[in-house]
């Protein structure tokens, strides 16, 4: 049999990563004072602690509601009053109802982007009781829409003006927002930003794009909230709130293409930066790069990193890059999903579930300078390999541990040597546990 010795030569010591898929646990949560009137403020507590990368305070959030679920009140902000206690404030709107309010959900994440989603069965504790000397609870009245102008050229700015009632609170303009859309159902237009123009007028302008397609817009969805948070909630489906002639002077309704998603380098080490590169072509209004957004997740589908920001680096190519966390799992890591609009709203969605968009690996080892510089050639022979593989000098080996190319576990055993039989051919990581650190290395089995 011939045998393929392949010698690493170490002038570095060679650190384990230590890889972190472990949420967050939440040890207890309180709620202070217990009963209090509207417009106070209570002290959510909570105890939480992590295995390893710690808990991200900035993204760990929840909602507090009343006791019909509503008037929902958002909870983030924490400050660290002690070993693995957090607390963050809130306070309870003036137009609050009376009666047994709680925490009806939270997310917890640590710094390895690892979640712990609770919800009200797990946050029994986190309760508390409010007296009301004014409560709201009911939603604002949608009275009638008016766009001022019939008929508009793509381009054109036309105005919407709607009337709305409320019966205590007031209408909370700074969240009222709507859709218009084309006769397709897409090239959505967000509004909002609204004016009082008199008694119960509001009204909002909106710009059409440029790249409009003809025929009757409409309005397709909107949402009305009060200062006490109560809702309505209103689209087309019943009725039509408010509709539009759009005359198309350059028209796009196609979305753009993309050509190719490539990430290099790879492999990577957990703490290094890729760089995302796309080919796009759009037909017409060009790619909107402002919105095109995507994710990229571990071989488990979690550990999330987002990524936007492109720049341009030629005709047709765009670039942005991605800071690889610090706790990464090992193993083949992929581009989940991607959103790749244009200039005239068109959207081009991508999804590993309909297919591969781009794949890197993840080695997940540091290669640090020591002060103690080890002059040893470790030998792992064969490789390519149909079976066994051999680490020689065996005299500091532990064990050696074999995950494939998506961090799966494949085996674990002790001492200098291991067998990979039975595995479909491919690439396998190998990491070998020695008295002076940990290496890892790439087999192929055949």
């Amino acid at each position: 049999m011939c045998f393929l010795l392949v010698v690493f030569c170490l002038a570095q010591k060679v650190n384990a990563q230590v890889e972190d898929t472990t949420p967050p646990t939440l040890n207890s949560i309180a709620v202070s004072p217990v009963t209090v009137n509207n417009g106070d403020t209570v002290t959510i507590t909570i105890d939480v602690s992590d295995d390893l990368s710690g808990v991200w305070l900035g993204n760990t959030t929840g909602y507090i509601v009343n006791p019909v679920g509503s008037q929902q009140g958002f909870f983030y902000n924490w400050t660290s009053v002690g070993a693995n206690i957090y607390e963050a404030k809130i306070q309870i709107s003036e137009w609050a109802i009376s009666g047994d309010w709680y925490v009806s959900s939270m997310q917890i994440p640590d710094s390895a982007d690892n979640y712990t989603y609770l919800n009200q069965s797990d946050l029994a504790d986190a309760t508390f009781n409010v007296t009301a000397s004014s409560p709201d609870t009911t939603s604002p009245v949608f009275n009638s829409m008016t766009i001022t102008q019939t008929t508009v050229n793509s381009g054109d700015t036309l105005s919407i003006v709607i009337d709305v009632t409320d019966n205590a609170s007031g209408v909370w303009l700074g969240n009222t927002t709507g859709y218009l859309v084309n006769p397709e159902g897409s090239q959505q237009h967000f509004f909002y930003n609204w004016n009082s123009i008199g008694g119960n007028l509001y009204e909002t302008k909106v710009v059409i794009n440029e790249w409009a397609i003809g025929g009757e817009w409409y309005v397709a969805s909107m949402q009305i909230p009060d200062n006490a948070d109560n809702y309505t909630y209103i689209d087309n489906s019943n009725s039509v709130i408010g509709t539009v002639n759009v005359n198309a002077l350059t028209p796009d309704n196609i979305a753009p293409v993309v050509n190719s998603v490539t990430v290099t380098p790879s492999p990577v080490n957990y703490s290094d930066t890729i760089t995302i590169t796309i080919n796009v072509t759009d037909n017409a209004a060009g790619v909107w790069l402002g919105n095109t957004t995507g994710n990229i997740v571990n071989p488990q589908g979690g550990q999330q990193d987002f990524f936007y920001n492109w720049d341009s680096i030629g005709v047709d190519l765009y670039q942005t890059k991605v800071k690889i966390n610090d706790w990464a799992l090992s193993g083949l890591w992929y581009i989940s999903n991607m959103q790749v609009p244009d200039n005239a709203n068109n959207y081009l969605y991508l999804s590993s579930y309909d297919e591969t968009i781009a794949t890197f690996i993840v080695n997940g080892i540091d290669q640090s300078i020591s002060e103690l510089d080890l002059n040893k050639h470790f030998i792992v022979y064969p490789n390519p390999t149909s079976d066994r593989i051999m680490v020689i000098p065996n005299s500091d080996v532990i064990g050696i541990e074999v995950r494939n190319a998506s961090g799966l576990l494949i085996s674990k055993s002790r001492g200098y040597t291991t067998s990979l039989a039975g595995n479909a051919p491919g690439l396998y990581f190998v990491s070998v546990e020695t008295e002076l650190g940990k290496i890892v290395k790439r087999v192929i089995l055949k």
